[in-house]
């Protein structure tokens, strides 16, 4: 998958609670430099007493995948190529049937979900754009040479107990097994052909504490502060 670096479009969602049982969602695409090319959120979402109840555990994964991602990704306009979050209930997450319906002609297709965290502890890698693979679904990424590597996660293949399948998001490039496949053969192509491009002109994590500050300044004029 060739992108041309100037369309290139990275998405980023970032969930936040700033008071218990309260749920606000942001969206931000950027281009390759990180400027921001659309934004939305939602308003904060307050579960009532019965739905806590009703929902019990499940509630925090159902408010998070199927009303804040499938809010915000239906009335997205701009087409991603990968979108990055930082809570890993997000990882694997699929649309409600209903939502994958076509709308307009066009059907909804969520974009390659990868976690990414803050710049690591771990020892630099040996160059900029070098991989380090760590276990499937896992990854570290040195995105300059000065910086500390950033964490990569993704949903992953794999046959589970009793036959069952997992579901795969970001299927593995390689059927191979032992030593025969590099480690950039056994990345998703999203980490190859989208994130390796854009760490070469854009801080890959810097998008998602300026939506961290979107939403506290939201949730401030909105009365609800932490």
């Amino acid at each position: 998958m060739a992108i041309p670096l100037e369309q290139l479009r990275l998405g980023y969602l970032l969930m936040s609670m700033p008071l218990p049982n309260t749920y606000v969602g942001g969206l931000m695409v950027t281009d390759y430099r990180g400027l921001p090319v659309a934004f939305q959120y939602t308003e904060p979402i307050q579960p009532n007493s019965i739905q806590q109840i009703l929902y019990g555990q499940v509630l925090s994964r159902y408010i998070k995948q199927e009303v804040i991602l499938d809010t915000l990704m239906g009335s997205l306009q701009e087409d991603v190529h990968c979108l990055l979050v930082s809570d890993d209930q997000l990882l694997g997450a699929t649309l409600p049937a209903k939502s994958a319906n076509k709308i307009g002609g066009k059907t909804r297709v969520l974009p390659p979900i990868v976690r990414i965290s803050e710049p690591s502890s771990a020892n630099r890698l040996s160059s900029a754009g070098a991989v380090s693979l760590q276990a499937p679904g896992d990854c570290l990424l040195q995105p300059t040479a000065e910086a500390n590597p950033v964490r990569l996660q993704w949903a992953v293949a794999s046959s589970g107990e009793g036959g069952k399948e997992a579901v795969a998001l970001l299927p593995s490039n390689s059927s191979a097994s032992g030593g025969n496949t590099s480690e950039s053969n056994a990345l998703p192509p999203v980490i190859n052909d989208v994130l390796l491009l854009a760490c070469a002109t854009m801080d890959l994590v810097e998008p998602l504490r300026r939506i961290e500050k979107a939403l506290e300044s939201i949730c401030a004029e909105a009365g609800i502060k932490g």
